[in-house]
């Protein structure tokens, strides 16, 4: 079959979500309505004609008004709400906080949500969308009563699920509406499983091309776009002329020169998110080359949802459970914006006026970001409270400003970072670097070495108006930015550290001369011998010349970022100089002598993991909001007995002594790291 047959069948029904289960199906269900026949009161069945509208999988059933409805046969509830059906193939659906159909009526008609409908208010009813043990789901429309529903819940054959109201404005009986879904995600009969005679007919199978010419991608677009003018009833409520021209255009080009099946089909689908109809009737029936519905699926350890602009935590696996309801900064280095972004360009089948159903839709379908789920992957999941972290090794003769470069690209790729600002200070702003840099497109933020600059940008920095704060920008001859402040603070700390400087030299050359003990002895100076004391002197104008960049900062950055948000990151390096003060001051590192390349790995290793469980521990006591640096917890941790007692039936009975209003202050940590670590 050609992909204009392909496309000409493209259906209108309610979107369903894809399961997959290995179950037996069960061979009869139980007939839906209480005290009936299998059969019996059916006022329409598939391939027929509701009054004008074909009816292509539903099976319409009347009953007494408030005639228990029972569930079919064994399965979960997936989803229970309230709405009414626009046509047979469209429904609107509202949100309600409450537990079962008839208070959920209730409390929208108390917020006067049910004013000024298109239909008669009776005709709102409640629906439920069951998932049964064999994979196919059972949706029902139509439905009212009290009985209490959750997400989740299993619901047996036989069980009342609710009672017959109304469901379709242009059937004036009461009546119930019954369709099917199968396993893969295709109508399914709702007749033959009730062990009668069936009207349905099954969608004809499908074969796709690898690859489609422009003629015949073109055919089927124009098809696509005459099957949405013909089916879809309420299009100019939710796409403007414009809008649907300025898709039709963009797809068209898209085709230029032939297009292959995959690319074609992602065309195909956007046209049913938001990026045109978004609507909950639209239901593509093309297959999806993307997805195998019969591999097996495989669940992250943490799943994401997104609440407005906000991506956090809302499901994890038990090893990572305590990362529950935690913000989430990027995931793969897509930032949160862009998986917002991103995952309401997948949003389908929903009505265009009901942000309710897309807001429940981006809570849940995690997979819009993956895209497919059928194999095993490493995902990096940064969360707001947390930091990438890694270290490189490299060959203790190499110079040390030529590692920056694959340092960053091993960063990058490890964290598959897209939206990032490389800040170094100056001892890394080699030529060669910078250039490394702008080759691989990296953007930075660098400490500069103003006094080497040309004599004109010289002259302009010393012009700059000393005033604390004040920023002066300047354009160098290769392209980048110079941005330089001035700041008091460091002025006087220039000016402090220089007085120190020169009055040792005061003391030390006093008597105008240079000695051979002013030579320290050490290294080949032992070889060197003073036959003559060398006069010296100090020179006070350039210490007035020095004196002049006090308070004077440069940074380079091919960034468009202001002058005092470039000086604002830069001073975020003090993390970098702290992350060596508690190297070697807290943690105690020190050099030692290895011979293999594995014993110096493993060193290494344990270092950094060190400094990881420092500063995990430093997160946690953030966390719980303890007034305490990770020093001063450790130096407590440290006066804290705990008694193991083995008792004569051989168990092991363990106390902790806090005995000090210190020790108490620590202890909300130590139980919170202890039911991390034990469970």
């Amino acid at each position: 079959m050609d992909m204009k047959h392909i496309l000409s069948s493209f259906v209108m029904a309610a979107a369903f979500s894809v399961h997959v289960f290995s179950a037996q199906a069960q061979t009869t269900w139980l007939w839906p309505i209480k005290g009936q026949e299998a059969g019996q009161g059916v006022i329409c069945t598939p391939q027929q004609y509701v009054g004008e509208e074909f009816n292509f999988g539903n099976l319409i059933v009347a009953a007494p008004e408030g005639t228990d409805v029972l569930c079919p046969a064994d399965g979960v509830v997936l989803n229970f709400g309230v709405g009414y059906e626009k046509s047979v193939h469209e429904s609107v659906s509202f949100h309600a906080g409450s537990d079962n159909f008839d208070s959920m009526i209730g409390e929208l008609e108390e917020a006067g949500e049910l004013k000024d409908l298109p239909v008669p208010t009776k005709y709102v009813g409640g629906d439920i969308f069951m998932r049964l043990e064999d994979g196919r789901m059972i949706f029902i429309s139509g439905l009212t009563g009290d009985i209490p529903m959750k997400t989740g819940m299993r619901v047996s054959k036989g069980e009342v699920i609710g009672r017959v109201g109304y469901a379709y404005h242009k059937i004036d009986r009461p009546h119930i509406i019954l369709s099917v879904t199968g396993r893969t995600g295709r109508p399914d009969d709702p007749m033959a499983p009730f062990g009668i005679p069936t009207t349905f007919l099954e969608p004809e199978e499908m074969t796709t091309p690898e690859f489609l010419t422009e003629e015949q991608a073109v055919e089927d677009i124009s098809v696509l776009m005459d099957a949405y003018r013909e089916l879809f009833p309420s299009m100019e409520e939710i796409v403007t002329p414009a809008q649907f021209e300025t898709f039709r255009t963009g797809a068209l080009n898209a085709v230029r020169g032939g297009v292959s099946y995959p690319d074609f089909y992602d065309i195909v689908y956007s046209s049913s998110t938001s990026r045109l109809m978004h609507d909950s009737h639209i239901r593509l029936r093309t297959p999806n080359p993307k997805i195998d519905i019969t591999a097996q699926k495989y669940v992250p350890n943490i799943i994401h949802g997104i609440l407005g602009d906000t991506v956090f935590v809302r499901h994890a696996s038990e090893s990572y459970k305590q990362h529950v309801g935690k913000k989430i900064v990027s995931i793969d280095g897509i930032p949160s914006a862009e998986i917002c972004r991103r995952s309401m360009d997948m949003v389908s089948g929903y009505d265009g006026c009901n942000r309710s159903v897309v807001d429940r839709l981006l809570l849940v379908k995690y997979w819009y970001l993956y895209g497919s789920v059928d194999r095993p992957r490493t995902t990096t999941v940064v969360l707001e409270d947390g930091y990438p972290m890694s270290y490189s090794i490299f060959n203790g003769s190499q110079y040390e400003g030529r590692t920056m470069i694959p340092i960053i690209d091993d960063f990058v790729r490890r964290f598959r970072l897209t939206d990032f600002i490389i800040v170094a200070d100056s001892g890394l702003m080699s030529t060669k670097n910078v250039e490394l840099l702008e080759s691989a497109g990296y953007r930075y933020i660098l400490g500069a070495r103003i006094r080497n600059e040309s004599a004109d940008i010289k002259d302009r920095i010393l012009a700059v108006d000393k005033t604390d704060g004040n920023i002066v920008e300047c354009l160098r001859n290769d392209g980048m930015r110079l941005i330089v402040g001035y700041s008091e603070a460091r002025a006087k700390k220039n000016s402090r550290n220089r007085d120190k400087g020169v009055e040792r030299l005061r003391k030390a050359y006093a008597k105008g001369t240079l000695t051979k003990e002013n030579v320290n002895r050490r290294g080949y100076n032992k070889f060197l011998d003073i036959s003559r004391d060398i006069t010296v002197n100090i020179n006070e104008e350039r210490i007035a010349e020095d004196g002049l960049w006090d308070g004077l900062k440069g940074y380079i950055t091919n960034t468009d970022l202001p002058g005092d948000e470039v000086i604002s990151q830069y001073h975020g390096l003090w993390v970098v100089e702290r992350a060596f003060r508690i190297g070697k001051g807290t943690l105690e590192m020190r050099p030692m002598f290895h011979f293999t390349e594995k014993r110096i790995e493993a060193h290494i290793c344990i270092c950094f993991v060190a400094y990881k469980v420092y500063k995990e521990l430093e997160r946690v006591i953030r966390g719980l909001d303890m007034k305490m640096s990770v020093d001063k917890v450790l130096e407590i941790a440290k006066t804290i007995t705990t008694l193991r007692i083995r008792l004569p039936n051989g168990m092991v009975h363990t106390e902790t002594l806090y005995t000090t209003p210190q020790q108490e202050a620590i202890k909300p940590l130590l139980e919170a790291l202890e039911h991390d670590i034990l469970g």
